[in-house]
């Protein structure tokens, strides 16, 4: 029977068992709608694994026209009491719900304010935009 692998804390990811040498020696874990959007359980694998992996903390990008307030503070959550190290915001999910400009508008701009304001890198997942003519994108 084969040996489980096992992950020693203080090697880095390119010393993976069998010598590989990836040369990868951190990994930022991404998210979006069909993945785990718990800051939570991303500052459990950050915190397990110091300097090896990062993490977003996922925007609600649904509630962003409709409760800003519990927007912002989903992503100040994420940054400042879970301790991740970006914001993601996935631009297909923000036109699933409004066909508003995601970049500049009265509705967004709070939101976009308060990201800033935490000073972490905000991660984009392009998307297609709103199509014209059929609603949302």
């Amino acid at each position: 029977m084969r040996e489980p692998r096992t992950h020693p804390r203080d090697t880095s990811l390119a010393d993976e068992p069998g010598g590989r040498g990836s040369g990868v020696d951190a990994a930022l874990l991404h998210t979006n709608d069909m993945l785990v959007r718990d800051p939570t359980f991303y500052q459990g694998i950050c915190s397990a694994f110091p300097g090896r992996f990062y993490a977003m903390a996922p925007s609600n990008e649904a509630l962003i026209t409709t409760d800003s307030a519990a927007a912002v503070e989903g992503i100040r959550r994420g940054i400042t009491t879970c301790g991740l190290h970006a914001i993601k915001f996935h631009i297909n999910t923000w036109y699933n719900h409004t066909d508003e400009r995601w970049d500049d508008n009265d509705s967004i701009r709070p939101y976009w304010e308060a990201a800033t304001s935490l000073g972490v890198p905000v991660f984009f997942t392009p998307g297609h935009g709103p199509i014209a003519g059929q609603g949302h994108g």
